[in-house]
């Protein structure tokens, strides 16, 4: 009896054990998704009722516009990314990602921690306090890593490579350092973007937030605010740096500034096809100019994405295939001369060739969960993450 006793004993322990181990993976299970839940109230809290449509003025008519290349011209992605980077956020759920040729990976987390991955080695971390929402690397050389947060914060990190020891030609490792915080926003950061050089200066880096401001910054001083009516949902800089492309929700035109020291000139340019329709029919979600300059790609909440002239409203091309919704995490990239983009409702990655409007490459599967953020690097490779907390990065296949 004794004997049966210490058995039924020794049962009931290694049963108890299994049920701690499965209640803690549980309870970091609901972390995790308290993470997500916590990034999707936030935008819902803050999403208030659209502002009534303003006009937008007449333009001059827009010259005939030449199809971009023939289907089948631009290159396709491959169907297995190069490298995965498992528990690229640690046991916390990806939220953003940047890539650059020389500097690395980085990939921002729900537990407010940025970690940068090169070359394979330990990843480098910085706690942020907040969980990072949007990441960007400087142009051209990508020496500074700025870094929008869901407390409306604003970070700029530096990641050049540091000695980690005193002699010159020592060992050196890669680095994230902070050394500038903007707390100029008063909600959590929505976009953020870096502007070209202007000669030997720094160029200009704005912030949008869903607190209905946009703010420009040069150097490490704040510029210009612009007060919006409602919420600003996405931002971009034209060629040159002197130009801020932005968008506002309710809006039916996007808000092209030119920037000056002391002063704004806008210029507001339909997003419907005729100059005067002013139906607010879906918002911008996010935007990306063109490598050639000339065209603007617009990702909406219609499931549906529109390539415009840069400085006009004629629908180049529309493209679909995807899906997107007032509450999408919309990310739209150029990558060579086709559009390359997340969806809603599946974890697939889309491609376009802009020449003919169709999808060119679905890669079904390309996380475990659906693809919360995508980046195309200076060498033109490209950079995904996910819920499924890892990071990918994607190539072209050979022409």
């Amino acid at each position: 009896m004794a004997a049966q006793a210490d058995v039924d004993w020794q049962q009931r322990a290694l049963a108890a054990e299994a049920e701690v181990a499965r209640l803690r993976k549980r309870n970091r299970e609901l972390g995790d998704e308290l993470d997500l839940l916590a990034v999707a109230n936030a935008d819902l809290r803050a999403m208030a009722a659209p502002a009534a449509p303003a006009p937008a003025p007449a333009g001059p008519p827009i010259e005939s516009f030449a199809a971009l290349r023939v289907h089948g011209a631009s290159r396709a992605l491959r169907s297995e990314s190069d490298r995965t980077i498992e528990q690229a956020t640690g046991a916390a759920n990806a939220t953003c990602v940047a890539l650059h040729s020389e500097r690395g990976l980085v990939c921002g987390g729900a537990d407010g921690v940025l970690r940068l991955h090169k070359d394979g080695a330990e990843p480098i971390q910085h706690a942020c306090g907040s969980p990072p929402l949007r990441v960007a690397f400087s142009p051209v050389g990508g020496e500074r890593l700025a870094c929008g947060c869901m407390d409306g914060s604003v970070r700029i990190l530096s990641t050049l490579e540091q000695l980690i020891t005193s002699p010159v030609g020592g060992p050196v490792v890669p680095a994230l350092d902070e050394y500038h915080r903007f707390h100029d926003h008063e909600s959590r950061i929505v976009s953020i973007a870096w502007g070209e050089r202007i000669g030997t200066l720094h160029g200009y880096f704005a912030t949008c937030a869903r607190d209905k401001t946009v703010i420009i910054y040069h150097g490490f001083e704040k510029l210009h605010t612009l007060v919006l009516p409602a919420n600003p949902e996405s931002l971009c800089f034209a060629p040159g740096g002197k130009e801020l492309i932005v968008y506002c929700r309710g809006e039916p035109f996007r808000r092209h500034v030119k920037i000056e020291e002391e002063t704004l000139a806008e210029t507001r340019v339909s997003l419907n096809e005729k100059d005067w329709d002013t139906h607010c029919s879906f918002a911008v979600l996010d935007m990306a100019v063109s490598p050639d300059g000339k065209y603007l790609a617009c990702a909406t909440d219609a499931s549906k994405h529109i390539i415009y002239p840069l400085h006009g409203n004629e629908h180049v091309k529309v493209l679909v295939g995807h899906t997107a919704d007032e509450y999408a995490n919309a990310r739209i990239a150029w990558l060579g001369e086709s559009v390359v983009s997340n969806s809603q409702k599946d974890p697939g990655l889309y491609q376009w060739d802009i020449g003919s409007g169709k999808v060119l490459k679905r890669v079904e599967r390309a996380h475990g969960k659906a693809v919360r953020d995508l980046a195309v690097s200076d060498d033109g490779t490209l950079a995904t993450c996910s819920f499924d907390k890892a990071a990918k990065l994607w190539s072209l296949c050979a022409p």
